[in-house]
């Protein structure tokens, strides 16, 4: 069963993301944009999280490369960026100045500080990358202080569409999961709540906070009721 896992979630994830698809014209075309740059990111993030994070069985193993790390990557990266705008009914339209420079450098930024932080200094990735969005998200949100609301909705919604999820096919259907395959377990950063590694909810969040404000900075939209 624990080999099915992290596909099932996968899938559940994916069905989330064609949901709000099927229902938002307006906002598919980011989605798939967006989506598969976050697949691609999904896959070459596990080189790192296989190291010092967890070590997950998948279709194709234990820790390898699998299908589930790009199709985890694009739904969540998609709902991050569309989860504001469905639940608070808003759509994109032009009106800031396009920052992709900015946006450019705030990338290579996180890029630098995964590889110095993480592959040199030996801090944990999962930690690492954490910060790297959080930090990437305030100085957007510095720059563009209308994306604050945005960013703080979008990660607490993305966060607990994560916990949720988390919560029932994790703890409830493989309560073993977490103590077997995630290598936090019994260490100090090894908190849960409710059976649930409190860095899963907090990678969820930061990603969501950074995600769901990421394009409009870059292309320089705002929110706009729907």
């Amino acid at each position: 069963m624990d080999q099915y896992l992290y596909f099932i979630l996968s899938l559940v994830l994916l069905f989330l993301w064609g949901v709000i698809f099927w229902l938002r014209t307006d906002l598919r075309r980011k989605m798939l944009r967006a989506g598969f740059i976050g697949g691609v990111a999904g896959i070459l993030a596990e080189l790192w999280y296989f190291t010092d994070y967890w070590r997950p069985p998948t279709l194709t193993g234990i820790a390898t490369i699998s299908p589930e790390d790009f199709i985890v990557g694009f739904a969540v990266t998609g709902l991050a960026m569309t989860v504001y705008d469905v639940v608070m009914r808003t759509t994109d339209t032009a009106g800031e100045r396009p920052q992709r420079r900015a946006f450019l450098i705030l990338f290579l930024c996180g890029l630098l500080s995964l590889l110095i932080f993480g592959t040199f200094l030996n801090y944990n990735t999962c930690i690492v990358s954490e910060a790297a969005f959080i930090g990437a998200a305030l100085v957007i949100c510095v720059m563009r202080p209308d994306l604050l609301r945005v960013s703080l909705l979008s990660g607490a919604l993305l966060g607990l569409i994560g916990f949720v999820l988390y919560l029932i096919l994790f703890t409830w259907l493989a309560p073993d999961f977490w103590q077997t395959y995630w290598l936090l377990a019994d260490t100090r950063l090894g908190i849960t709540l409710i059976g649930v590694p409190v860095t899963e909810i907090a990678w969820y969040a930061s990603w969501g906070m950074l995600a769901g404000v990421a394009h409009n900075f870059a292309s320089g939209r705002k929110k706009i009721p729907l």
